[in-house]
């Protein structure tokens, strides 16, 4: 049976050229794994998420840059 569970694994500030600073979290998918012989338990990564904390989800566009998606803003990773 697979389990999953969501987990923040990051917590950051970006910037839009406007000014305004969003702060993001990377929500991470992750998947109970289990190999046949039991010897290799653990959780492995799936997909990331990133919820803007005053409300939607961000675009991840580079390793710095992100799309707001509720103001339509590019933001940079402080």
């Amino acid at each position: 049976m697979n389990k999953t569970r969501t987990v923040q694994t990051d917590l950051f500030e970006a910037k839009s050229k406007t000014g305004r600073v969003y702060v993001i979290s990377e929500q991470t998918t992750q998947i109970m794994s289990t190999f046949l012989d039991n010897s290799n338990t653990g959780w492995m990564d799936g997909t990331k998420h990133y919820k803007v904390r005053s409300g939607g989800s961000a675009n991840k566009l580079s390793d710095t840059e992100f799309h707001i998606l509720a103001s339509g803003e590019d933001a940079t990773r402080l």
